[in-house]
C-alpha cells in the first residue's frame, strides 16, 4: 500500500497549504481487502464506489482522518509499485509505503490539465516542484501512462445548487462578444517588445492562429516564457479587467493565467505550461495595465466592429448591477434593448430570464432560458436555470436532463452537479446520486450539501 497526496506530502515534510480532507492510498485488491480485515477494530463503515475505490469511516468516538482507498491495480498503479519509496508510516495497525516528490509531483501533473480542482492542482504543482528531483526513466513511464489513465477516466465518468446571485463572473464566458478592443492591438500595446509580441515570432502565417512548435521551442528559454506571459495579461484585460477597473496587475494576470491555460490553450502548448508552472505563476516586472492604459486613451486600439449579434459589455454590466439591487424591471428594460430588432444574444435572454426568476415570474423565466439555449446550446448556466424552473414544476425527468446538460457542457460547474445530485436523490436514483456527489466533492472536497447528501445516501444504503 501506498500512501499518496497530502498526507504523503506532510510526511514528506511539505504543507499544501489547506487542511487535509482525508488520507489518500493506493492499494491492490488484495491489500484492501486485508486493511480492512486488520483494522476492523476502529472502522466503522467501507463505502465502495464504482467497485474500485472506498472511503474507510472510523467508529463514532474515534478521532480519525476518512482514507480513502483506491484499488484499481491498473498499470499506472502496478508501476507506482514497483518504484523504491524509501519511506514507511504506521495507518491504522498497517505500515505502508509514502510516495516520494518526484512521484506526487507526477501523479498531480498527469491530471492537471483536466479541467476539475484546476486551480487547486496549479496550487499543489508548485509547491511539489520545489522538491522534485532529476526523472528517471521509471517514474516518466509511470507519469505517461497515469496520465493516459486520467484523461480515459475523465472522459468515462464525464455525467450529466443552482442559486440566482449576481453578479456571475462565469456568464462573460458564454459569448463570442464581450471583448471592445481588437486582441491583436491590446497584445501591441501590452508586449514586453511593445508593439512586438512574441507570438509574432512563432508563426509561419500571420494570418492564421496556429503557433508553430519547432519556432516557438527554437527561441531562447526567457523569450518562451513571454510569450504565454502576454497572453494571460491580454486574457486577463479582456475577460476581467475590462470589467473591473479596480484589479490589479496581480489580479488581472493570475486570473489571466488560469482562464487561458485551463480553457484556452490545449496539446503541447498547454503542456509547456504546466510544465513551467513555477516560472510562470510569478508575476512578471512589466507594468502591462499601464501600457494599456496609456494605449487606449490615445486612441491606439481598434473597436472591434459590431453586428447585429454584439452586445455592449457596459450595458450588461449596468443590468447586472441593477439585478444585484434588486431593479428586475430596470434591468429588464435595458437588456431587451439589445434584443431590439431581432437581435439574438444568448447571454441577454439568459439574465432577462435571471431576472424573471428573480421577481417570481416562472413562466418569463423558462421562455428566455430556452431562448438562451435556442442561441447557443452550451450554455451551462442557462441549461441549469432552467433544470431549477423544471424541478419547480415537478417535472423531474426533464430537470434532471438539463442539469446533465450543464455539467455535459463545463464538467467541473459545481452547482449543476448539485443540482443533479439532488434531483437524483430525490428519483430514488441513489447509486447515481452518491457518484454525482462524489463529483462535486472532488471539485470543492467542503461543500456542505455534498458531504451531508453523502452521508444521509450511505445510511440509506
Amino acid at each position: 500500500m501506498i500512501l499518496v497526496g497530502s498526507a504523503a506530502a506532510k510526511f514528506r515534510g511539505a504543507e499544501l497549504g489547506r487542511p487535509m480532507a482525508d488520507i489518500d492510498v493506493i492499494a491492490t485488491p488484495v491489500e484492501f481487502e486485508t486493511f480492512v480485515d486488520v483494522n476492523k477494530s476502529t472502522i466503522g463503515k467501507v463505502d465502495i464506489d464504482h467497485g474500485h475505490r472506498a472511503r474507510i469511516f472510523p467508529k463514532p468516538g474515534v478521532k480519525r482522518r476518512i482514507i480513502e482507498i483506491d484499488f484499481e491495480d491498473s498499470t499506472s498503479d502496478k508501476l507506482l509499485a514497483a518504484m523504491d519509496h524509501n519511506m514507511t508510516v504506521p495507518l491504522l495497525n498497517t505500515v505502508v509505503q509514502v510516495a516520494g516528490f518526484n512521484s506526487l509531483y507526477l501523479t498531480k501533473r498527469s491530471h492537471a490539465n483536466l479541467p476539475g480542482n484546476f486551480e487547486k492542482n496549479l496550487q499543489d504543482l508548485l509547491l511539489l516542484k520545489k522538491y522534485v528531483g532529476a526523472i528517471t526513466e521509471q517514474e516518466e513511464a509511470y507519469y505517461q501512462q497515469r496520465k493516459k489513465e486520467c484523461k480515459n477516466r475523465f472522459e468515462k465518468f464525464r455525467t450529466s445548487r443552482f442559486t440566482m446571485d449576481l453578479p456571475n463572473e462565469d456568464f462573460f464566458e458564454l459569448s463570442n462578444h464581450v471583448r471592445v478592443f481588437e486582441h491583436d492591438d491590446i497584445h501591441k500595446a501590452i508586449a514586453f517588445e511593445k508593439g512586438q509580441p512574441v507570438y509574432q515570432r512563432c508563426k509561419r502565417d500571420l494570418d492564421r492562429a496556429k503557433i508553430d512548435r519547432d519556432m516557438f521551442l527554437a527561441l531562447p528559454p526567457d523569450i518562451r516564457i513571454h510569450m504565454p506571459q502576454e497572453e494571460f495579461m491580454v486574457i486577463g484585460i479582456e475577460r476581467f479587467y475590462m470589467h473591473d477597473r479596480s484589479m490589479n496587475q496581480k489580479q488581472v494576470y493570475s486570473r489571466g493565467l488560469v482562464k487561458t491555460i485551463r480553457d484556452l490553450f490545449t496539446g503541447w502548448f498547454q503542456d509547456f505550461c504546466l510544465d513551467n508552472i513555477d516560472l510562470l505563476a510569478r508575476i512578471p516586472d512589466h507594468d502591462f495595465l499601464s501600457r494599456f492604459e496609456t494605449a487606449e486613451k490615445a486612441g491606439e486600439l481598434a473597436l472591434l466592429e459590431k453586428s447585429d449579434n454584439d452586445r455592449p459589455v457596459s450595458l450588461i454590466d449596468q443590468a447586472i448591477q441593477m439585478m444585484a439591487n434588486k431593479r428586475y424591471e430596470d434591468a429588464e428594460s435595458l437588456l431587451q434593448t439589445l434584443l431590439q430588432g431581432g437581435g439574438k444574444d444568448a447571454v441577454a435572454f439568459y439574465y432577462m430570464g435571471v431576472s424573471s426568476f428573480n421577481r417570481g415570474d416562472r413562466i418569463s423565466a423558462e421562455q428566455n432560458f430556452r431562448a438562451s439555449l435556442a442561441q447557443d446550446e452550451r450554455n451551462w448556466q442557462a441549461w441549469n436555470a432552467l433544470g431549477v424552473v423544471m424541478r419547480e414544476q415537478g417535472n423531474s425527468d426533464e430537470a434532471a436532463q438539463c442539469f446533465r446538460d450543464s455539467v455535459g457542457h463545463k464538467a467541473d460547474f459545481l452547482p449543476g452537479l448539485l443540482n443533479l445530485g439532488q434531483i437524483l436523490e430525490q428519483k430514488g436514483e441513489t447509486d447515481e446520486a452518491i457518484h454525482v456527489f462524489r463529483l462535486a466533492q472532488d471539485i470543492n472536497p467542503h461543500d456542505d450539501l455534498a458531504n451531508k447528501a453523502i452521508d444521509s445516501l450511505l445510511k440509506q444504503l
